[in-house]
């Protein structure tokens, strides 16, 4: 089938193979092209001598659309390639592997077990940050996976790339597990934290399953998240086009995009949107970096280590960085808290291993004057406007002289109580508070005064709030604020800081 009239037939039998219905022209030309076409007939010829051979390929499961647009309905052959696909996915997952293997805050549920059967597929490591693993040992961008390979990912982040043009991207606490691909179905499985994937559309009789211990979510060619919310449940969130979840038991759901639910003994809908919704959505922008022709290589350093690092404007994560990139000439950025941004080009030549190190240095500062008591007023000159006190106490900050810096941050909230500055000063003047003077009861006062007003930095202010807690010794109180901002923000960096120290603890 090479012209266009045979790639848009194979197009649509494609979406009809996962479950989307047709519109009326859609579906008039699907019939008249296989009337007039003999090769797009044989193909379908086969496909229902298949359906009429599996067994229930043709039974219906229901759809979480959360659209809720009506759509006309289109009529198809009692065994259609819906239903086929449908039976190809509906094998229950066999049982887990090592009982009793627990990895990463004991939320770990256990993977499928591996087929002996079917095929390898080539997998490359094309992104790496922070800290993962392969076989025990820190990996880089460009090696080769295959079959029983396992990725950890610990404080860090991870991408995978498929020659089927599909990538997998996991973070913070996330185990992937690489399977064999099976009856035309890629396979990766989940045995911790979350991946997101994109897919090109997939060649005709396959797809792609991301399975975990309580069931499978396979596509085609969508863009979909899968995040391990507890022992018992996996929420999956559909970004693009079409996905279907399956439980062990056999219940089948499909997802049209934009859609949430979530996977567990059964299969509940959920409201798509929220944190890691947006999470997700920038995570999917890292695809841009290893297009067909990301053959080099790419590692990058800083100092000091873990600045941020983006490339060509894309947020890779925290140094050290290890990705695949194109030939061509590139830009990384560097940034760290308190040191000037690092920016340097360099250009990638061929398949040749390029390193970089960018250095951070100390934002430059000029002498200040001592801070002093605001004068009376009418008395001396003007007193300084809340951005001239909070460019001062951020100068202090950097230059090391907390304590004026501390004393900028509360004449600025004493002068401006009103202000957004002075709000800004005191999730600021808390974090002085609790890491540089050792004052934790004095943070707690700080970040609890910015919440009873509330604002756009309430996450922090959150966060801070409970270390200020646990420094004061108020352990219950702060088991309960980590809690509540887990439930929160799950995906947040905050988040896998509050879980790593639960585990320390």
């Amino acid at each position: 089938m090479k012209d266009s009239a045979c790639e848009r037939w194979a197009e649509l039998a494609d979406r009809v193979a996962v479950g989307e219905v047709l519109t009326p022209d859609e579906s008039r030309f699907e019939t008249d092209h296989v009337a007039e076409c003999a090769a797009c007939a044989a193909e379908a010829r086969v496909w229902a001598e298949l359906g009429n051979v599996l067994p229930g390929a043709s039974e219906p499961f229901p759809a979480i659309d959360t659209d809720r647009a009506q759509r006309p309905a289109v009529g198809h052959a009692k065994r259609t390639r819906q239903g086929i696909f449908a039976a190809a996915v509906a094998a229950a997952v066999v049982a887990a592997v090592a009982a009793g293997e627990i990895w990463h805050d004991e939320r770990r549920v256990d993977a499928p077990e591996r087929s002996a059967t079917g095929r390898a597929v080539p997998v490359d490591l094309v992104l790496v940050s922070g800290e993962v693993r392969v076989h025990g040992i820190q990996a880089a961008a460009g090696a080769s996976l295959g079959p029983d390979d396992s990725v950890r990912i610990g404080r860090g982040r991870a991408c995978l790339a498929y020659p089927q043009g599909i990538s997998v991207c996991g973070s913070n606490g996330s185990e992937l597990e690489l399977r064999n691909a099976e009856n035309g179905n890629v396979r990766l499985a989940l045995a911790a934290g979350s991946v997101l994937c994109r897919l090109e559309p997939q060649p005709l009789g396959t797809h792609f399953s991301v399975e975990t211990g309580l069931g499978r979510v396979s596509a085609k060619g969508t863009v979909f998240a899968v995040e391990q919310l507890t022992r018992t449940e996996f929420a999956v969130r559909a970004h693009q086009g079409t996905i279907e979840l399956e439980t062990n038991s056999g219940e089948r759901r499909l997802l049209r995009a934009p859609a949430a639910a979530v996977l567990g003994e059964a299969i509940r809908e959920a409201p798509p949107g929220g944190e890691a919704w947006q999470v997700e959505a920038r995570l999917g922008e890292l695809a841009k970096l290893w297009s067909a022709d990301a053959a080099a290589p790419v590692d990058l350093a800083t100092v000091p280590s873990g600045a941020r690092v983006t490339v060509d404007g894309i947020d890779l994560g925290e140094a050290p960085v290890s990705t695949l990139l194109g030939r061509g000439e590139h830009e990384t950025v560097a940034s760290y808290p308190g040191l000037e941004t690092a920016r340097e080009r360099f250009v990638v030549k061929g398949a040749e291993r390029v390193s970089r190190t960018l250095e951070l240095r100390p934002v430059r500062t000029t002498p200040l004057p001592v801070a002093r008591p605001a004068s009376a007023p009418g008395v001396g000159s003007a007193r300084p406007s809340a951005s001239a006190l909070l460019g001062r106490a951020r100068s202090l900050r950097s230059a090391g002289r907390y304590r004026e810096a501390a004393a900028a941050y509360q004449e600025l909230a004493s002068a401006y109580p009103g202000s957004d500055l002075s709000r800004v000063a005191l999730v600021s003047l808390g974090e002085l508070q609790l890491s540089q003077l050792g004052q934790p009861q004095a943070a707690l006062k700080s970040f609890e005064r910015y919440l009873a007003g509330g604002g756009s930095l309430t996450q922090e202010a959150r966060y801070g709030r409970i270390r200020a807690l646990a420094a004061t010794g108020r352990t219950q109180a702060a088991r309960e604020a980590t809690d509540q901002f887990l439930h929160d923000y799950p995906g947040s960096a905050q988040a896998e800081s509050l879980r790593h120290g639960a585990e320390r603890r």
